[in-house]
């Protein structure tokens, strides 16, 4: 079987090998996602449905649009000394979720969370060398779906949160270069969905009336369907040609990790937790399919194990005003970038770190809480050099967003 790649040399990518560029939720989203062993409310849904057990009541919770700001860069990016420099605005939609107090013991909920989401895009001009590049990606993944607390004991509470992962990407890029009037083109377009199933398992135990601890156990994805499209063209003086998939397969597969946390709680007062997260290794292709020629394209990724740690707290400064602020760490998974076998079609290696700031205010029936989110990082990733040769270069990555939460409890 003859096989080409779709990702070579030309793409530059970032972001797919952290699995938290940004917390959601609403008090999660203030302490830095530390909230395993202290989550009740709709945050309950994602980080430990456990939680969902000592909901106090019935309630709807909204976090309104992140809004913010994304920045990447990477020396010889497109070309020896041609650096790659991104800056785009990022809206993320809204987080929703209701739950039902069916007893003391049981809640049920539904929830939708979008943990990842990207969107950018640029254009690059180095007159010096005629050289032109375009550049434009969108990528969102929404987590839909039911989940389940309930007391066993007074003490040990478990849930189940059962999600549908729908993920749509898109990206093009396209490179022109001159030599007086002979010209050279190369563009490349994928755009697909994806659909899994997603199972997490949460666990809560009270070791008194302040400390808990939480276990999250998320199970590998199940892949249920998914299709795209892939093109490829290259217009020269001497090759012009193009690849086309019409119906490529996909597989977004997410894989199995497991947090442990702690949390101490003075209702009303003060609180803090510290979570440690493993996400275990995977490897699997995003894309595949065969072109009008009957060539077999892939777009492959290796996600390598990776730990991660969240740690928040918050206070109330005054009765029913609390601030909360967190730290994490938000470690790639992807391999290590090795100029002397490169594999063009991983992500960069960045390791970043984040921190989150909120301030809210509570009334008997409502919850409001406004904060940011803000996670830098700096790793490595395939350049060229003079020779035009996979180089290993520096790698930056930035977000900066604003976020706004309520919820009503009735």
């Amino acid at each position: 079987m003859v096989v080409f790649s779709i990702l070579v040399p030309l793409l530059v990518y970032a972001g797919d090998g952290n699995y938290q560029n940004y917390i959601v939720g609403e008090q999660a989203a203030g302490m830095g996602g530390a909230v395993t062993a202290l989550c009740r409310s709709v945050d309950a849904c994602f980080f430990n449905p456990a939680g969902l057990a000592d909901s106090p009541g019935s309630t709807i919770s909204l976090s309104a649009s992140l809004y913010g700001f994304y920045r990447y860069e990477v020396d010889s990016g497109w070309n020896p000394d041609e650096d790659v420099k991104i800056n785009s605005f990022v809206t993320i939609p809204s987080t929703f979720g209701s739950i039902w107090k069916v007893s003391e013991a049981i809640s049920v909920a539904l929830s939708a969370f979008v943990p990842d989401r990207l969107s950018s895009n640029d254009l690059e001009v180095f007159p010096d060398t005629d050289h032109y590049f375009k550049y434009s990606k969108d990528d969102q993944t929404l987590w839909i779906g039911p989940s389940i607390g309930f007391h066993i004991t007074p003490d040990l509470s478990v849930g189940i949160s059962l999600f549908g992962a729908y993920r749509t990407f898109s990206f093009f890029q396209e490179y022109h270069a001159f030599a007086g009037n002979v010209g050279f083109s190369i563009s490349r377009d994928i755009k697909y969905y994806d659909l899994s199933l997603v199972g997490i398992l949460g666990i809560r135990y009270s070791l008194s009336e302040a400390w808990s601890l939480g276990l999250r156990i998320q199970a590998p994805s199940i892949h249920l369907t998914g299709d795209g499209e892939y093109l490829n063209q290259v217009v020269s003086p001497t090759i012009t040609g193009k690849n086309y998939i019409d119906h490529g397969e996909t597989e977004n597969k997410l894989p199995t990790s497991i947090t442990g946390g702690i949390g101490y709680e003075s209702p009303m007062e003060y609180a803090f937790g510290l979570d440690v997260t493993y996400h275990f290794p995977t490897s699997f292709n995003r894309f595949s399919g065969y072109d009008q020629n009957g060539l077999y394209g892939e777009y492959r990724l290796r996600r390598l194990g990776t730990c991660n740690v969240n740690l928040g707290g918050e206070y109330y400064v005054i009765d029913r005003y609390p601030v909360r602020f967190g730290v994490f760490t938000n470690l790639s998974s992807a391999p290590k970038v090795d100029s002397e076998d490169p594999n063009w079609d991983y992500p960069a290696h960045i390791d970043k770190y984040g921190i989150t700031l909120s301030v809210g205010r509570e009334t008997e029936n409502t919850s409001t809480n406004i904060g940011i989110n803000y996670v830098w990082g700096e790793g490595d990733f395939y350049g060229y050099d003079t020779n035009l040769e996979a180089d290993k270069v520096s790698a930056k990555e930035s977000y900066l967003y604003l976020f706004l939460a309520s919820s009503y409890l009735f």
